[in-house]
């Protein structure tokens, strides 16, 4: 009998050694292709947002101290202070080493964590969702967060550990998240809830208010305690902190919101059986919950210019204080743990469809950000031409709410070097080739009536020009900061498109060439889209007029709940063009007129133009 219970034994302890292994070799190989994967979708980034604001930061050890978004942000100034002095702005791809293997370090934090407490399957399939989050965005500026959602839930380990090894450590993992960011706030709440709720010694209480108290200390004397700018009302904070705890719910599960509510409630009805069953018991519950619901709060009174909505990583770290929350504080029975075969191939199928169910949303935001970074591009090469082109006082937009003016980025230039690609040979090609030039051409559109355009016209910096092409199809290049003209699109036979030049901070105007082409200038009418056209998506609205005191020119629509209803108004070029999205409308036949206003102050109105809306 005890043989026999011996070999039985002997075989589970295999069978549990072999899903380890599964899993183990899992988990690490899809650690490996995510971070290669992430690093290669992030090859078009540069510096970004914080990147900027943070490269000039820690002069001083006092420098260090001093509040950066509100938060205690030691570590991720040193991280930048390093990173700069030994690379300076010539090679990104040190920050996006940190901020992508700092996300994969999160994934397999947890990954350890819920393996001890659930089992292999589950610690895969929590893995690779957090690995594959909803919408993940690629950006290591968001380092400091993932280096603090670590340290976090090494706290919610150590707090189970009973030893004065894990209490100093404790000490030391609660000190590195507050000095990360706002996330050490939310730890330092969940430890202070887990202490108190277990009734612990008073060394352990030292582990945790120690950090706790001395953080509170600097909130007091150095960092910044008001309210994020446009501040929410009561009822505005309590709708934000419910979107981003649905959002917390919603990120476990693909984004689904039928089955986060499914989860919340399952969240909801662990807690409160674990509570009926003693406040010991469900000590990691309450404590994580409570550092789940500050973590929101906190948000809605720091950040009041953003949506519970717009931040992936708010929501990502929500999800990763929802796991905490759910784990039991101690083992459960082996029946109840997941080891078995079938279990561990449940896990790796489960974990395969996260990944290939999120990576479509994860690819489509790396490849927006790639055009915001290609936007900063142009921006920094224009601003390397010099005072000339950019004067000192001009502001730079890099990304999120950061910006520079061109005096302090050319200061850091000095002292870090250009970064990658913003000084080329030939600006304007490599401006041109960084996008952003559209000649939209509208399918079924007549020139009719228009000038004749000059061999080499200038045009205003930010423009838009509508041009013909009456006898036979038009190249159209422009030129700005150099000697060579660029094509940047075709016009073909017969038709007419709108040509749309942006500024780019600086007031150089454009020089343009079409040959054979002409400019759009009939009486006072709506020149695109013609009567009876079907428009779809976003679509330009041309209005031109002979007259020379035209001042402002506006686009109205009637039809449907619209009843001469403002929609735009437009821009003047050579004509006057808005950019309208028709998706903005229900599909259905309109009615579209232009509204012309001379400096007197007095309006005439177009004949009204039909269209339908089709998308």
């Amino acid at each position: 009998m005890n043989e026999t219970a011996t070999a039985s034994s002997e075989q589970r302890s295999a069978e549990v050694g072999s899903g380890f292994g599964i899993v183990d070799v899992a988990l690490v190989l899809l650690l490996a292709a995510t971070i290669v994967c992430f690093i290669l979708k992030s090859s078009g980034y540069g510096l970004f947002a914080d990147d900027w604001r943070l490269a000039d930061r820690g002069q001083s050890l006092g420098d260090f101290f001093q509040p950066y978004n509100n938060n205690l942000s030691i570590v991720p100034i040193a991280v930048y202070r390093l990173l700069y002095s030994v690379f300076g702005f010539g090679s990104y791809l040190p920050l996006r080493v940190v901020g992508v293997v700092s996300g994969a370090v999160v994934a397999g934090a947890l990954f350890l964590l819920v393996r001890d407490r659930l089992g292999a399957a589950p610690a895969l399939i929590v893995a690779a969702s957090m690995l594959w989050y909803p919408r993940f965005v690629i950006l290591p500026v968001t380092f400091n967060y993932y280096f603090a959602l670590t340290a976090a839930i090494y706290c919610a380990w150590l707090l189970t550990r009973e030893s004065r090894a894990a209490d100093f450590a404790l000490v030391l993992a609660l000190s590195f998240a507050l000095c990360c960011s706002g996330v050490g706030v939310a730890a330092s709440v969940g430890c202070l809830v887990y202490v108190a709720v277990v009734r612990a010694p008073l060394r352990r209480w030292m582990s945790v208010l120690v950090p706790s108290a001395a953080w509170g200390g600097w909130w007091l004397l150095v960092g910044d305690q008001g309210r994020g700018p446009l501040a929410r009302t009561f009822s505005q904070g309590v709708e934000f902190v419910r979107h981003g705890l649905a959002g917390s719910f919603q990120g476990l599960v693909g984004g689904n919101r039928l089955l986060g509510l499914v989860l919340a409630v399952l969240f909801v009805v662990n807690l409160g059986w674990r509570v009926r069953r003693g406040p010991r018991i469900a000590c990691h519950e309450l404590a994580w919950s409570a550092a789940l619901l500050f973590w929101w709060v906190a948000l809605a009174y720091s950040r009041g210019l953003l949506s519970s909505s717009d931040a992936v990583r708010y929501r990502f770290v929500g999800s990763v204080l929802v796991i905490l929350a759910f784990l039991p504080v101690q083992r459960p029975s082996r029946a109840l743990r997941m080891h078995g075969r079938a279990a561990v191939i449940a896990g790796l199928v489960v974990a395969g469809l996260v990944v290939s169910t999120n990576h479509g949303g994860i690819f489509h935001e790396a490849r927006a950000l790639e055009i915001g970074h290609r936007r900063i591009r142009q921006n920094l090469i224009v601003a390397n031409l010099g005072t000339e082109v950019v004067p000192d006082r001009v502001i730079i937009p890099l990304g999120g709410f950061a910006s520079l003016s061109a005096g302090d980025y050319r200061s850091l230039v000095v002292k870090y070097g250009a970064p990658p690609r913003t000084r080329p040979e030939r600006p304007d090609v490599a401006l041109i080739a960084l996008g952003g030039f559209r000649v939209t051409v509208v399918p079924g559109s007549r020139p009719g009536r228009c000038l004749p355009l000059a061999a080499a016209a200038p045009i205003p910096a930010t423009s838009t020009t509508v041009l013909g092409a009456p006898d036979r199809g038009v190249i159209v290049q422009v030129r700005r900061f150099g000697p060579i003209w660029v094509t940047i699109g075709r016009v073909p036979p017969g038709a007419t498109a709108s040509i749309d030049l942006p500024g780019l901070q600086a007031t150089t105007p454009w020089m343009l060439r079409a040959s054979g082409a002409c400019v759009v200038q009939d009486a006072v009418s709506v020149d695109m889209p013609k009567n009876g056209a079907t428009v779809t998506g976003t679509t330009p609205l041309v209005a031109s007029t002979s007259r020379n005191d035209v001042s402002a020119v506006e686009f109205r629509l009637t039809g449907g709940n619209y009843s001469d209803t403002r929609i735009g108004a437009a821009v003047r070029g050579y004509g006057w063009v808005y950019r309208w999205d028709s998706t903005a409308v229900p599909n259905g036949r309109y009615t579209l007129t232009s509204v012309a206003t001379n400096s007197a102050g007095h309006t005439t109105t177009t004949a009204k133009v039909s269209i339908t809306v089709h998308n």
